[in-house]
């Protein structure tokens, strides 16, 4: 878990350089956010729901936000093309990956 946790302040270090570009540059993502994914996969297969339930106690405004946020997104769904509701659901999770990241 030290390991991850290295790799993704060594990623972050990157800045800029760690970006990586799809669809003419349209779409972003960041190399530390590989890690924070796979770091995010890691920390679910050992925990379980349980630290879900434990922020759910202490952040109850920060998932009304996140669950509203959610709802407009599946709400406009259908007034935009299938590439602007991806690009919309990727920055969600990215948001979410942050959060949880965070609360740990």
């Amino acid at each position: 878990m030290i390991i991850l946790f290295y790799l993704t302040a060594l990623l972050f270090s990157l800045g800029q350089l760690g970006r990586v570009s799809f669809f003419n540059q349209q779409v972003n993502f960041y190399l530390y956010e590989v890690a924070l994914t796979f770091n995010l996969f890691i920390l679910f297969w050992k925990y379980r729901f349980e630290p879900i339930k434990e922020a759910w106690k202490k952040f109850k405004p920060l998932f009304f936000f996140l669950i509203i946020l959610l709802i407009s997104l599946l709400i406009d769904w259908a007034k935009y093309s299938l590439f602007e509701n991806t690009v919309a659901s990727l920055y969600f999770f990215r948001l979410v990956l942050y959060f949880s990241t965070q609360n740990r």
